[in-house]
């Protein structure tokens, strides 16, 4: 119990008006030996609250030495399925070059940041090109694909 200007509370409750979702979303998830993390993403995503139906998700592969091509596609494959989205995509970026190695390798060695960044820009706008010639979206939301976790009311 709290009291507020001599006003005793034990407790609150929100109501939240139903809402009409209209707009539409496309997800872009640039993916390079994300084999391992796909998984874990394809939870996050069909856990998402928004309307399925208003959902795209493209993934960007882009020089990948496992087998993280032929995972997308299943996952993408299995969203429209299973998961009633809108439109699920795994588009073959066809780039060569970025920083291979270990994540601790890439991320912290300091003088190949500027090229690993400038690449993942490269990549970036590419996946972006690619998903606005191909749909009309109302939104655009970047998730990585190494993103354990993220709440289910993300896109709302």
């Amino acid at each position: 119990m709290c009291n507020i200007r001599g006003t005793h509370y034990l407790g609150y409750a929100v109501t939240l008006t139903e809402t009409n979702y209209t707009q539409t979303v496309v997800i872009l998830t640039p993916i390079r030996n994300a084999e391992k993390s796909l998984e874990t993403f394809q939870t996050q995503i069909m856990n998402l609250s928004y309307p399925h139906n208003l959902i795209s998700v493209f993934f960007g592969e882009y020089g990948s030495t496992d087998k993280t091509f032929a995972k997308a596609l299943n996952i993408s494959q299995d969203l429209k399925r299973f998961g009633s989205f809108r439109d699920s995509r795994v588009i073959n970026l066809q780039m060569s070059g970025g920083i291979y190695g270990s994540d601790d390798f890439r991320h912290k060695v300091l003088g190949y940041q500027k090229y690993r960044r400038s690449h993942l820009e490269a990549v970036r706008n590419r996946l972006v090109r690619y998903a606005l010639q191909n749909g009309a979206f109302d939104q655009v939301l970047w998730i990585d694909s190494d993103v354990e976790e993220f709440p289910t009311d993300l896109v709302r």
